[in-house]
């Protein structure tokens, strides 16, 4: 019989404001901006909610839409892995143009066998819908050099992303429906060490093996209309989506959102809820070893209150998650919540400070997002992010210069660590090779440990109009472990840098940098992978070396609508490893063209 667990994590959490955030949807271009907004976060143009993974350098979309701002503080979680915040060639439109048409068509080719192409199609805004196509290809058939032993090997991808849209706009609410699909390959290329011959030869574990991953989502949701009167704002929605992978993985998830928002007097009150069933299949579940599949409900209420003045706000709730698994306990948690909003001088300096907390969902799908070489039947541990305190301050020098600053520190049970496993070949004799070697799994397996993440923040904005535009922002970060010493892929610092210059009235340029500090990674050698009763295996700490990845490039207005881009990618040429083994191509140049129609 199942024990249902209760706890209960009480902790003072502080927003640090993150500034605006530029979101997209995507919508009829336009090119005029004169918005002067308090911080300018980076911003990309992007399929709604997609599914996305970056084994290799990536496009950035030179194809501008209108951002739209949106303001408030966000207390999210500490980035895992190697992920550094994304830095787009496109953070401001620079292009001048007083038409908007239906869509537009953009074509390209690079180094490393790189075709891209991606196509835009938008129903002009009629008086009471909207309709949208975008589909997306990246891909590449490209070699590189692997840092660990130096061999040659192919390091194929493809990512392809398709959105259909629509909505429907009524009196006092819009209506809308997303169709997405997005396809992803990779290959187990990556190996740590040199290569033995019949491994190269006839793999080992996924050794060569690709990796293929699907996953279809269908949302549909009504909301009230941003002029609607009503003092009742509301947002609710049903969705379903189906992921799987080559290895015969599957996930359905299928589940329903309601918020609300409304006036009582003086105060505001606000309730997010989420009710979502997920069911994996073909894993290994090692709760239950005798089952292939993990079943669970995860429902989550969010009860809170906002207070405002003239110069303050205060939001204070509740964050509770109840979660029902058919191999684990049942699990309920209440993480009280705080946002507390200080501005002294107007327009100048903002204090906040507050509380925070959540239990984080490891489902199949955002570990394979997080990490596709992950071993393919991985069934990760929840984590839960007790309590996060934070606080900071932002503002505006001037019109053009904004700046904000914090520090953050999160308390997590159970996080996830990537760590590479190697056996002796002793124990393998179907592998005709010498005893003195091991054989190393090129997919990732995970250990746990609980951590204290401390997280300092810096990020400065300067933009001009529509001439040019410059953004800094850089993290620190410092892991505290229970048990293990290596906290493995967590970088020490990373820093982004995003920068866009009109040089003529069609000429326009972009540079991106994106720095990664030092990072550690784990390898396990198991003693004897054959014994149940295990001995605890030896560990070997490798260092993989900092990432500097600067991308330039520039578009070139041509009449007809008509645009040139070119761009180079990985500037300085480097093949570091993102994942052990996994070394990434090097510099890149593409050309294309684009029409707008």
């Amino acid at each position: 019989m199942k024990h249902q667990n209760i706890s209960l994590s009480i902790f003072l959490t502080a927003a640090i404001g993150l500034g605006s955030t530029a979101i997209t949807f995507a919508q009829k271009q336009d090119t005029t901006i004169n918005k002067q907004v308090e911080v300018v976060k980076a911003y990309r143009p992007s399929v709604s909610d997609a599914y996305k993974i970056s084994p290799m350098p990536e496009i950035d979309d030179t194809t501008h839409f209108r951002p739209q701002f949106d303001y408030h503080i966000d207390s999210e979680p500490v980035t895992t892995g190697f992920k550094t915040v994304p830095v787009s060639a496109a953070t401001i439109n620079l292009h001048e143009s007083t038409e908007n048409g239906y869509g537009y068509l953009k074509l390209g080719m690079g180094t490393y066998n790189t075709p891209y192409g991606e196509f835009f199609f938008n129903q002009p805004k009629g008086k009471n819908s909207i309709f949208g196509v975008h589909y997306r290809h990246l891909s590449s058939t490209g070699s590189v050099k692997l840092n660990g032993g130096g061999e040659k090997v192919d390091a194929p991808y493809s990512h392809n992303n398709l959105e259909i849209f629509g909505k429907y706009f009524f009196r006092k609410s819009v209506f809308s429906v997303n169709l997405n699909y997005d396809r992803n390959v990779v290959k187990f290329y990556g190996y740590p060490d040199s290569i033995p011959a019949y491994i190269k030869n006839n793999g080992y574990a996924y050794f060569n093996d690709k990796q293929r991953m699907q996953n279809w989502r269908f949302n549909v949701g009504l909301k009230s209309s941003e002029n609607s009167r009503s003092e009742l704002q509301y947002k609710a929605g049903l969705h379903y989506s189906n992921f799987n992978t080559k290895t015969r993985q599957t996930e359905n998830n299928a589940g329903m959102i309601a918020e609300f928002d409304n006036d009582f007097g003086n105060l505001h009150g606000l309730l997010e809820s989420s009710l979502d069933y997920y069911s994996t299949d073909s894993i290994n579940n090692f709760d239950n070893p005798a089952s292939v599949k993990r079943n669970s409900i995860w429902f989550k209420l969010n009860p809170s209150v906002l207070l405002s003045g003239d110069a303050w706000k205060i939001r204070a709730g509740l964050n509770t998650w109840s979660v029902s698994d058919d191999d684990r306990n049942a699990i309920f948690k209440v993480y009280p919540k705080l946002d507390i909003e200080l501005t002294p001088v107007e327009n100048i300096m903002t204090l906040y400070v507050g509380a925070d907390g959540y239990l984080q969902n490891n489902n199949y799908s955002a570990i394979a997002k997080e990490n596709p070489w992950a071993n393919p039947r991985h069934d990760i541990r929840n984590t839960d992010y007790k309590y996060i305190v934070f606080g900071g301050f932002k503002g505006k020098i001037s019109p053009q210069i904004s700046y904000k600053a914090g520090v953050k520190y999160s308390k997590a049970h159970n996080m996830h660590f990537f760590v590479t496993n190697a056996y002796p070949t002793a124990l393998s004799p179907t592998y005709p090779i010498a005893t003195n070697e091991w054989l190393y799994r090129n997919d990732f397996d995970v250990e746990y440990d609980d951590a204290g993440i401390l997280n300092l923040n810096a990020e400065v904005s300067y933009f001009s109009g529509s001439d040019y535009y410059l953004q800094v922002k850089a993290n620190y970060y410092n892991y505290t472990l229970d048990s293990l010493n290596v906290a493995s892929y967590k970088p020490n610092f990373d820093a982004t840098v995003s920068s866009g210059v009109r040089l003529t009235p069609r000429l326009t340029g972009f540079v991106d940098m994106q720095i990664t500090g030092n990072r550690k990674a784990v390898i396990l050698y198991q003693n004897n992978p054959l014994s149940s009763a295990m001995a605890s295996p030896l560990r070997e700490t490798v260092s993989l070396d900092p990432i500097v990845n600067m991308n330039i490039g520039a578009e070139y207005e041509l009449p007809y609508r008509l645009k040139l881009f070119s761009r180079l990618d990985n500037v300085f040429n480097q093949h570091y490893d993102r994942w052990l083994g996994y070394t990434s191509q090097g510099m890149r140049f593409m050309v294309g063209a684009s029409w707008s129609f």
